[in-house]
């Protein structure tokens, strides 16, 4: 969990650090990259989020024991993306 957490927290400090640049910003190529590293860097904590919100569901879980569903229905489980942006 540290690891992720600290992960989070680099991208929102990077994500401060891109906002910043945007204020500045003047041409339109620089605005262009910045826009889109602000968007990369919010899906990545987006999904660094998800991955610990799993990971402390998956300790909840096996601590409370393995549980059969009641209506016998499979538990669902998110596959892991990757998100690319040319």
């Amino acid at each position: 969990e540290r690891d992720i957490q600290e992960k989070i927290d680099f991208e929102i400090r990077m994500r401060e650090g891109i906002c910043k640049l945007l204020a500045v910003s003047t041409q339109k190529e620089q605005l262009v990259q910045a826009v889109k590293n602000l968007m990369v860097c919010n899906a990545r904590v987006l999904a660094y989020r998800a991955e610990l919100q799993n990971r402390k569901e998956e300790l909840a879980s096996c601590g409370a024991g393995e549980r059969s569903s009641e209506n016998g229905t499979k538990d669902r489980v998110a596959c892991r993306a990757k998100v690319a942006i040319s």
